[in-house]
């Protein structure tokens, strides 16, 4: 449509230039507008005989002798014709140009089609796996209604299994109920027992033999505070007497100890009378006998520790330069070794 446009712009031109000119015989006229009639762009000659044929190549060869002699006499129809050139010239490259844009946009019409098409398999694509995946949800839906159902067949048997439960403790309650007595029979003796126990174990303690002989002078409150009053006294005489003996044992042993480490003047002048030239064998057994009394050993104080240790220490240094029996040194390094370890 373009084209068109233009090339009738161009004749308008043309017309408007012609107009513009001097006339020209009627014979010349004719054959320029047999002629422009015949090139005119879009129009389709008809079929003619060769009689037509040769009259118009005659006709023609008399247009253009006719043409040239007109241009020698006039020069502005050679320029009309040189701007008729031009203007071809013109059209001719604006059709190249227009023919090169068609071409350009076949070609991106070309990949856009491949375009579409990749597009149009890749939604195929996409469909298919939105199909598989309907189907798999469609799938897990029935497992997700046979779950259900399992679910209620279940919920079903185990109201089935409790109202059997309710059924059987209706049928078992008095089962039930006389097991309950008989359990609660059952206790009293059980504490009855250990009362008879205790009493015997008072018996003893208060030096009796049975528990008649006890009360026979006393009333209930009179034999109750008897009772207490003597475990409590005879309680507290054994505590009493432990600490006692505890307490001798310990400051006996330190006291033999820190003899054995005293230098032979010194013990001299302060444990014997005359000159005694003491032994020690008797040293392995007091270290034995006071390993085994230090691991039930209560607490003490740190300064009877430290003086029981010095006493060790003298010891271990006057077998060493008695050179005594290496088990004697043996078992008083011992029995210094645990008491290093009971201070810290």
């Amino acid at each position: 449509m373009l084209t068109q446009r233009r090339i009738k712009n161009h004749l308008k031109l043309a017309q408007n230039a012609q107009a513009n000119q001097t006339p020209v015989e009627p014979n010349t006229m004719l054959a320029m507008t047999d002629t422009a009639t015949t090139s005119e762009p879009g129009t389709v000659p008809p079929r003619k005989s060769k009689n037509v044929r040769k009259r118009n190549a005659t006709s023609r060869a008399d247009f253009t002798s006719t043409v040239n002699l007109a241009s020698m006499a006039n020069p502005s129809q050679v320029t009309m014709d040189s701007q008729l050139k031009e203007m071809l010239a013109l059209m001719q490259k604006e059709i190249a140009e227009i023919r090169g844009k068609n071409e350009r946009i076949l070609g991106e019409n070309e990949s856009m089609r491949g375009e579409i098409k990749s597009i149009r398999s890749e939604n195929k694509r996409i469909l298919t796996k939105e199909e598989s995946m309907c189907g798999e949800i469609e799938r897990i839906t029935n497992e997700n209604k046979s779950l259900r159902k399992d679910n209620e067949c279940i919920d079903d048997d185990l109201a089935i299994i409790r109202k059997d439960l309710d059924a059987a403790r209706v049928q078992h309650t008095q089962d039930i109920e006389a097991l309950r007595e008989v359990t609660m029979s059952l206790v009293p003796l059980h504490l009855r027992d250990l009362l008879d126990r205790a009493r015997r174990k008072g018996l003893e303690h208060l030096g009796y033999e049975t528990w008649e002989g006890l009360r026979d002078s006393r009333s209930v409150y009179q034999l109750s505070n008897t009772i207490f009053d003597a475990l409590k006294w005879q309680g507290q005489a054994d505590a009493e007497l432990d600490a006692i003996m505890n307490k001798q044992w310990w400051d006996l042993m330190r006291m033999a100890w820190h003899v054995a480490g005293c230098p032979y003047d010194q013990y001299r002048n302060r444990y014997a009378s005359d000159v005694l030239d003491y032994g020690t064998d008797i040293l392995e057994d007091l270290a034995k006998g006071t390993t085994m009394y230090m691991r039930v050993l209560p607490d003490v104080s740190r300064s009877e520790l430290k003086f029981l240790r010095k006493g060790l220490s003298n010891t271990i240094n006057r077998l060493e330069l008695q050179q005594a029996d290496e088990n004697i040194q043996s078992a008083v390094r011992a029995l210094k070794d645990m008491l290093l370890l009971r201070a810290t």
